[in-house]
């Protein structure tokens, strides 16, 4: 199992904040999962089949860029062997629980979070 590591990937662009774990769940589609809410509520980030989750990830924990959350897994529907983190951001109301939100491709956060050479 190799550790998740898109932790710091997808939160370099806010390194003083806290976010915070809002949920682990597990379910038929996405395997072993984290919610993770940003400090403002407006944001909720996303992260599924995993293989499980990392020492002492819990409910409630703040959690910061770099932290560990979990393993890289294959459960839910990713198919036996399939090794892969599902990340998704999730644009958040007042009010939305983790389940809800709107969906927003992640890939210009992660662009423009990247360091510079």
């Amino acid at each position: 199992m190799a550790p998740t590591l898109w932790r710091r990937a997808a939160r370099r662009s806010s390194l003083q904040r806290r976010d915070e774990i809002e949920k682990l769940f597990q379910s038929a589609l996405g395997g072993i999962t984290v919610y993770v809410r940003s400090p403002d509520q407006r944001w909720t980030y996303y992260y599924a089949h995993l293989a499980g989750y990392a020492p002492g990830v819990r409910e409630g924990m703040a959690v910061a860029a770099g932290d560990r959350l979990g393993y890289v897994g294959d459960t839910g529907d990713a198919g036996t062997g399939n090794y892969h983190l599902h990340f998704g951001v999730s644009r958040m109301q007042p009010g939305q629980r983790w389940w809800q939100g709107e969906e927003v491709n992640p890939y210009p956060l992660l662009a423009r979070a990247r360091p510079s050479r």
